[in-house]
């Protein structure tokens, strides 16, 4: 019998993974047509994440079941939460296990069709046309490959000026902060206004990253006060909840903090017979309970949560957008940018607001635009032929679900059983792993439970939010996560598919899920034992001395903190030596002294909070070590300086630093104690 054939489009996450279970679970040959220079995909240095960016979610969850991050050469131990430069390395370095052979670089997928029972796609590279055969095709495009235009109206005289001073740019186009901030000599804080669109990750993501990047112009070594004036205002219509990556184990006996995933991808969260993958559209029973849920996680109790909300929330997950939002540096307004006009000054611009309320709202002296509203799904079929595509029961209009994929755990439709579009439902890494060992087996002919009444009931559920995607009156039915049960579909997937579990506690009812967790027939798993491994380690780490407090207080501190005698500011840069991961310019006012300035370093490795002298006062420049600042299990710490014997209490609300309080102790004279907060309104 002739070799069988693959064709992979694309070689970012999910073309990687397709090749690698092609090659641990069949005999198949495969090629990877992959337009850019190298793998990686969205992750690549050159495509849509800037490579500073912090990642949605922990190492844990971001790796495959084949390729432990101890692989990866960083220079050090991969973060709980890597930066995208990181999942670059990572992709490449786990790139590099299939054969060179198998890439075809710097080649564009034009078209495919079928003829017969064989794939035809259609080629270029060079601007040489090609036309190979297949006897099956994975799609492996991802759906963020088609940036979405402003829906908004645009003053034709800034929409037809090319030379209008305002910028106004998608954010997979934002790299530095000189593309929307031009440098100013003058020595003082000017008014600058940036207008970021979209409420969801991509909007958050990149509100603080410019927030972040303005903070280090500002108080870098070589700062420059004229960035001082940076605002960021973010709007977006369902309520965002920013989230920090590291939150309140609400579970643990004693204060303590741990990865956002070792929460909400717990399995005793769940009830303990087998689980099922579920689906439903959006109540605003189902909305409330989520907004309970993470307002607790993060506030430890449902403080302000508005039970009247009948739109689904959207969660933002990460530290810097968190902070940033408490500190006031990001300001969110909920509503819709309903028009963009010349600004009430020259080179400024003025935003139309609906807001979630009905009133109109004027945002004025806008001085950049960052569309962030996300991407078109549908863009990424285009090359399917239009046959192909109406089976797929294609919707060009549908930007989120364009295909109905009820199959294979969202990655087929029956009727055309030698296609996947791998990755297409949003999803993440470990899934993809489940759709392409699903995959493998059908085209094996290998025995597969998948219930048959359960991909129909699923089909039917894609159409129900696809319609509901084409209303605007049914924008209450759509969840951000369209099909968010993670623990359910992992656990349906590998029961399914007959996979050995490798659980990190003595009970498959417990305990963390991620990819490494489950190792299906034909799959070697020294690389999961490795990763489950380092997840124990941390689970560990955090029983025994509780690590991540310093974390959490080291981020929380960030902003502006104010007690009886003293005001302290944190104000974020880059890490200004290597071996840190987070660095502050601490100013400190008030009191006999004056004004003071130092430095706080964060290193991850050792969970080390360090304080630094700067090298003359008022100085940005980094002087001498003047101490290490432990926080231990109970969220007190004491150190010994120059300036005297300093006692310390960190104080938690939920996830959040909620202040803390400084006893000086005195040499013969009485103890002073300082307790820090919040000034009014904030936090």
């Amino acid at each position: 019998m002739a070799e069988k054939s693959v064709a992979i489009v694309g070689a970012g996450p999910a073309g990687l993974i397709a090749a690698r279970k092609l090659q641990a679970l069949t005999p198949f040959k495969f090629t990877i047509f992959e337009k850019s220079e190298r793998v990686g995909g969205l992750w690549d240095r050159e495509s849509f994440i800037h490579p500073e960016m912090m990642t949605n979610f922990c190492r844990f969850t971001a790796t495959f079941s084949d390729f432990a991050w101890e692989n990866v050469d960083l220079g050090r131990p991969a973060p709980v939460y890597p930066q995208a430069w990181m999942v670059e390395k990572y992709l490449k370095g786990y790139g590099k296990l299939i054969p060179d052979e198998c890439y075809e670089f710097q080649t564009c997928v034009t078209r495919v069709d079928r003829e017969g029972e064989m794939w035809k796609v259609c080629s270029t590279k060079d601007g040489v046309e090609k036309t190979r055969y297949f006897d099956f095709l994975i799609v492996a495009t991802g759906y963020l490959q088609h940036p979405k235009e402003l829906r908004c109206e645009i003053e034709p005289s800034i929409k037809t000026n090319p030379l209008f001073p305002v910028p106004i740019l998608h954010s997979t186009k934002y790299r530095t902060l000189e593309q929307i901030v031009p440098l100013d000599e003058r020595s003082h804080d000017i008014s600058r206004t940036i207008l970021v669109i979209g409420g969801s990750h991509s909007g958050a993501d990149i509100a603080s990253l410019i927030a972040h990047q303005a903070s280090d112009a500002r108080w870098g070594p070589n700062g420059n006060e004229s960035f001082g004036g940076v605002k960021i205002v973010h709007v977006g219509m369902n309520v965002l909840l920013p989230i920090p990556g590291m939150v309140w184990d609400k579970t643990a006996t004693h204060v303590s903090m741990h990865p956002l995933e070792f929460t909400l991808c717990e399995r005793s969260t769940r009830e303990p017979e087998p689980l099922t993958f579920s689906f439903a559209p959006a109540s605003i029973q189902e909305n409330q309970i989520l907004l309970f849920y993470y307002k607790e996680i993060i506030e430890g109790g449902a403080g302000d949560l508005d039970f009247t909300e009948k739109l689904p929330a959207n969660v933002a997950l990460g530290d810097r957008y968190y902070q940033c939002v408490q500190d006031g540096r990001i300001q969110l307004i909920p509503g819709a940018v309903t028009r963009l006009d010349k600004g009430k000054t020259p080179a400024t611009i003025t935003a139309r607001v609906k807001g979630k309320d009905g009133t109109d709202i004027a945002i004025d002296d806008i001085t950049a635009v960052i569309n962030a509203t996300g991407f078109n799904s549908a863009g990424s079929l285009t090359f399917l032929a239009d046959d192909i595509k109406a089976r797929l029961e294609f919707d060009p209009t549908n930007t989120r679900l364009p295909a109905v994929l009820n199959a294979s755990y969202m990655s087929q439709n029956p009727s055309i059983p030698s296609l996947a579009l791998l990755g297409f439902v949003p999803v993440n890494w470990g899934i993809i792993e489940m759709q392409m060992r699903a995959v493998a087996n059908r085209w094996t002919a290998r025995p597969f439970a998948e219930d048959a009444a359960h991909v129909a009931a699923l089909g039917t559920h894609m159409r129900h939010i696809q319609a509901a995607l084409r209303d605007p009156a049914r924008r209450d039915e759509i969840p951000q996560f369209l099909f968010g049960d993670y623990l359910g579909l992992m656990e349906q997937a590998a029961r399914e598919l007959d996979m050995e579990q490798i659980p990190n506690t003595n009970s498959a009812f417990t305990g963390f899920f991620c990819s490494a967790r489950f190792i299906g027939p034909g799959e070697t798993k020294r690389e999961a034992l490795t990763t489950m491994h380092a997840v124990q380690q941390l689970r560990e780490d955090i029983e025994r001395r509780n690590p991540l407090l310093a974390y959490v207080a080291f981020t929380g501190l960030m902003g502006r903190w104010t007690s009886a005698a003293y005001d302290v500011a944190a104000h974020p840069r880059r890490p200004t030596a290597p071996g840190f991961d987070l660095e502050y310019v601490v100013v400190i006012s008030g009191g006999a002294g004056g004004e003071s300035t130092l430095v706080a370093r964060y290193t991850e490795v050792a969970y080390a909070v360090t304080l630094w002298a700067t090298a003359h006062r008022g100085s940005l420049v980094t002087g001498p070590l003047i101490c290490t600042l432990p926080v231990d299990r109970d969220a007190n710490g004491e150190v010994a300086t120059p300036a005297g014997t300093f006692v310390y209490h960190v104080d938690f609300r939920g996830s959040r630093l909620g202040g803390f309080r400084v006893t000086r102790r005195g040499a013969g004279a009485a103890d002073e104690t300082y307790v820090f907060r919040r000034p009014e309104g904030r936090g």
